[in-house]
């Protein structure tokens, strides 16, 4: 790979930087084992002059997802967790669910079963999409008393709280983006015995030395933290609404609700551990078996039908893609939005965190932002050409 060449990842972001779209990011390319480029450009924090770079402490949002589905599937190689088991099981307000038939509350065809919470073919919805999104948006905005600490219910409590609220489709009918990560973090909490968060430290983020990963920020660590800023036609300026019921993870020091689906923060650096291990069949650079060969290949395995597929008709970022364990899978790379290989995986966060394993070329693509509404965009296209533009 042509490491000199990879340094347009970091001109391009100086040039997003300047044109006003971002205050910074941090980039990163690991392959076989190594970071062979990594790169801060722009600022994290622009009233306090603080610079961005790979040790910047940013909010992942949906890139907390994979971290989740790499949580479950644990608990699975264990023979703690069956796949197949229905969801009440383990969180009883999943009992008897009802859906939301575009006219009236219908009753379940089937029970929704650990493997559609994974592959987001649960019926259970974000706070949108009509009748039965609306009603999760009423049941978090119950429980918001400071936007601060975000949904003053537990993981659990929360969980139970949106089973008995009505699924957006039958389960197995449809992928729709909805809270099924953060059911399966509850899930993880019923079948270890611990919180989400102490199991992820034990089996994940501790013995693959993510120091500075975590539902909230020590107080030791809050000058490295980045602001997040939205443009709503002024330039950019600090975004501090309480998104999808989650604490300030810089403010709040143990939140009630550990988001398995969009409360995580990381660094591009702690990031990076676990997106090699994913491209690399589940194993470190450190030699910690994350995943075995054989589950990393089941998260990354293409699993939804066409007419699932119809469910994300129209994003940009799903082109070419079939959908895996909570990560979008590339099976199509003719219809990809950019340079990419065949079984390439991974996903993005609403501010603009992404990343990319693929197996093929041992390699792991990142790119953190924090910018609203960012997602995958033009910007994190680019980085992945120049990426391909760098194989030699």
């Amino acid at each position: 790979m042509n490491v000199k060449y990879l340094e347009k990842i970091r001109e391009t972001g100086l040039k997003e930087v300047e044109s006003g779209w971002i205050a910074g990011g941090a980039a990163a390319v690991v392959k076989d084992g190594k970071t062979v480029y990594s790169c801060g450009f722009g600022k994290a924090d622009i009233a306090n002059n603080i610079d961005m770079d790979e040790k910047t402490i940013v909010r992942l949002f949906s890139l907390s997802k994979p971290v989740t589905a790499c949580a479950v599937l644990r608990l699975v190689e264990q023979g703690k967790l069956d796949l197949y088991s229905p969801v009440w099981w383990y969180l009883n307000g999943f009992k008897d669910a009802q859906v939301w038939d575009g006219e009236k509350l219908v009753p379940a065809n089937r029970e929704i079963r650990i493997k559609d919470l994974l592959h987001m073919t649960s019926g259970v919805l974000y706070p949108e999409g009509g009748f039965a999104g609306e009603k999760v948006g009423e049941l978090m905005g119950t429980n918001i008393k400071n936007p601060d600490d975000g949904v003053l219910l537990s993981t659990v409590e929360l969980a139970n709280a949106v089973g008995k609220c009505p699924l957006g489709y039958q389960p197995g009918e449809m992928w729709h983006y909805g809270l099924s990560a953060d059911i399966l973090g509850a899930v993880v909490e019923v079948v270890s015995g611990m919180s989400f968060g102490e199991f992820l430290k034990k089996e994940i983020f501790d013995p693959m030395g993510m120091e500075d990963t975590g539902f909230s920020v020590p107080e030791d660590k809050l000058s490295r933290c980045a602001k997040i800023y939205d443009d709503k036609g002024n330039g950019l300026e600090e975004f501090t609404e309480c998104f999808l019921g989650l604490a300030d993870p810089m403010k709040c020091r143990k939140p009630m609700f550990e988001s398995g689906g969009a409360g995580l923060t990381s660094t591009i650096t702690d990031y990076g551990k676990l997106a090699y291990a994913l491209a690399n069949g589940g194993l470190s650079a450190d030699g910690y078996r994350l995943l075995s060969a054989k589950s990393v290949e089941y998260m990354r395995t293409p699993a939804l039908t066409e007419s699932q597929k119809k469910g994300y008709n129209g994003w940009e970022s799903m082109y070419g893609h079939s959908y895996g364990c909570l990560v979008r899978v590339l099976d199509d790379p003719a219809n990809s939005m950019h340079l990419c290989s065949k079984g390439e995986f991974g996903w993005d966060g609403w501010a603009g965190t992404y990343f990319c394993a693929d197996p093929e070329n041992n390699m792991a693509t990142l790119l953190f932002l924090q910018r609203c509404g960012a997602g995958t965009n033009r910007f994190t296209r680019l980085v992945k050409n120049i990426v391909f533009g760098a194989m030699e």
